[in-house]
Parts: structure tokens; C-alpha cells; sequence
């Protein structure tokens, strides 16, 4: 691979970091989870996601965080989440696990 192409790897977010993003997409939360993809709301949300950054970068310990790669960060505790919600919920509907309790 050429190393003119290849991207220089940035720290892992920690869990700081992590909570300060969920902070931030929060106050933000109508605006970055809208569905509808028409013109405006898309300008907005992109508007709105280079605030967050600013808000970020200013909030943060100085590792710098482009757009980009907090929308990657969002998208994947949004997927760990629902992966371990479908699991506890997986859990408690396994056969037998009420009628185990209800027994004793």
C-alpha cells in the first residue's frame, strides 16, 4: 500500500471522551437522529454535527477529533448498545427461565 493513501491511526476514544460525545449528541438529538434526508435537514445535520466537533474539540483533552470519525464513534456505541439490549432481552425470554422462579 502506498503511504501517501494511508490514513495515520488516531488514540481510542476513552470512556471520557465517549461520555462527553454522548453528552454533547443529546442536546443535539432531534436534529442528528431526524430520518427525513431532504436538502434542509441534511445542510442542518451537517451544520449541526461541525458544532458538535467545535463543542468537542474545546471540551476534550486535545486529541484531535474530526467529524467524521465522531459520527463513527456515535454509530458504534449506538450498535454495542442495541447488540447488548437484544442479548439481556434474549436472556430473560430463554425457555424455562420463569417457570424456574415460579417453581422455587
Amino acid at each position: 500500500m502506498d503511504q501517501a493513501n494511508k490514513k495515520e491511526r488516531t488514540k481510542n476514544f476513552s470512556e471520557s471522551e465517549k461520555m462527553l460525545l454522548i453528552e454533547l449528541i443529546q442536546e443535539r438529538c432531534k436534529i442528528l437522529e431526524n430520518k427525513t434526508t431532504n436538502s434542509i435537514s441534511m445542510k442542518e445535520k451537517e451544520d449541526c454535527w461541525e458544532n458538535l466537533q467545535i463543542n468537542f474539540m474545546s471540551r476534550s483533552n486535545g486529541v484531535v477529533r474530526t467529524v467524521q470519525s465522531l459520527k463513527t464513534c456515535w454509530e458504534n456505541i449506538k450498535k454495542r448498545t442495541k447488540k447488548q439490549f437484544a442479548e439481556e432481552k434474549q436472556e430473560i425470554y430463554k425457555t424455562g427461565y420463569y417457570l424456574f422462579d415460579i417453581c422455587i
